[in-house]
């Protein structure tokens, strides 16, 4: 039964439509308002839900995203690749841990999962990861999560350097910027910063001024 709602899911975007006001009804607790969105949930699903700049495809691209950042801003900011490519293979895998030392293998068309192997990890576990992340290709994530920009990316693997916590940090914080467009025209920024993402994630919020 799950598997025919499975594909019902990924074949009809009525029902993702239906499944995607549900979810938000169930993790928010109130109705929405998509159509004249006011607060930030309502902004952000509408969005979600409504994508239209192809923007939303390059920036949830690992790999474009990265070489749009270096083309708009600086490479200079751009944690290095160590591989980019359709797919990888153990021995590839096995080569760059050795010659790079630690780092993160990733699928860039979804959100996950993603490995942290080291120069400590087990043949095994490289090749878990090599098996499923050369899977996780095969997966239209757009289509998974209702998130239809991630459909138009072309799949692809990544593997970049391991950033390492700031002192006394379990973990490396996640920094996101959140843009709001005013009817003025003028653009509000909040920034969202995330800290202990893999054990018990919680978030700061900050206006333009930096203020909590």
């Amino acid at each position: 039964m799950k598997k025919v709602l499975r594909i019902l899911y990924r074949n009809s975007a009525l029902l993702r439509r239906w499944w995607f006001w549900l979810k938000f009804v169930k993790n928010n607790r109130y109705i929405p308002n998509f159509k004249t969105p006011k607060t930030y949930n309502e902004k952000i699903n509408y969005r979600k839900n409504d994508p239209k700049h192809e923007l939303f495809s390059i920036c949830s691209d690992k790999i474009a995203a990265k070489e749009y950042v270096a083309e708009q801003i600086s490479p200079d900011i751009i944690i290095p690749n160590y591989y980019v490519g359709d797919d990888i293979s153990f021995e590839t895998m096995k080569s760059i841990l050795e010659e790079k030392g630690d780092c993160l293998l990733k699928a860039n068309h979804n959100s996950g999962p993603v490995y942290l192997l080291t120069t400590e990890s087990t043949d095994q576990e490289i090749r878990h990861a090599v098996d499923d992340v050369n899977h996780q290709l095969t997966i239209d994530f757009g289509k998974l999560q209702n998130e239809t920009w991630y459909s138009d990316i072309k799949p692809g693997i990544l593997v970049e350097k391991r950033l390492l916590p700031e002192e006394g940090d379990s973990d490396v914080k996640d920094y996101k910027f959140h843009i709001f467009k005013q009817n003025d025209g003028s653009v509000k920024v909040v920034l969202g910063v995330y800290f202990d993402r893999d054990v018990n994630t919680t978030a700061s919020f900050f206006d333009e001024e930096l203020e909590y």
